[in-house]
């Protein structure tokens, strides 16, 4: 079963319905059908949830987070190995923290990053990506 980790942005275009979110349908429905292991980065949570209260309140939000925490996806907190590679990536790569922690928690759990964002250009090498645009 090969794991992944989903970036905020691949997770926004498949709830904002934009290009690129039918990839992201099919690896929940792999996840939901124990084809994958889905893994997402609490930090990308609470990065989801600030999006998503542009255009909606508060409760719709949740509901919507609540509906894709039944996905069997591993919340992964930001602990001390998450957030020290992090670190580390985000030095080495001149990357952004919020892909660094999204790299680092794919780097440590052997895993692919799905995204949309051409900023984890800077990451190749260091941890297998996925686009989906």
């Amino acid at each position: 079963m090969d794991p992944i980790v989903l970036d905020s942005s691949a997770v926004l275009a498949f709830f904002l319905g934009e290009r690129g979110g039918a990839e992201v349908k099919r690896e929940l429905r792999a996840c939901r059908d124990g084809k994958r292991r889905g893994l997402l980065s609490a930090a990308s949570l609470a990065e989801i949830h600030r999006r998503m209260r542009r255009g909606m309140d508060r409760e719709t939000a949740r509901r919507m987070l609540d509906t894709l925490l039944l996905t069997p996806l591993t919340l992964v907190p930001l602990e001390r190995d998450v957030a020290g590679e992090a670190a580390d990536l985000s030095h080495e790569c001149r990357a952004g923290l919020m892909d660094s922690i999204v790299a680092a928690t794919a780097r440590l759990s052997k895993a692919v990053v799905i995204t949309a964002d051409p900023d984890f250009r800077r990451l190749e090498g260091r941890v297998q990506v996925t686009y989906i645009r």
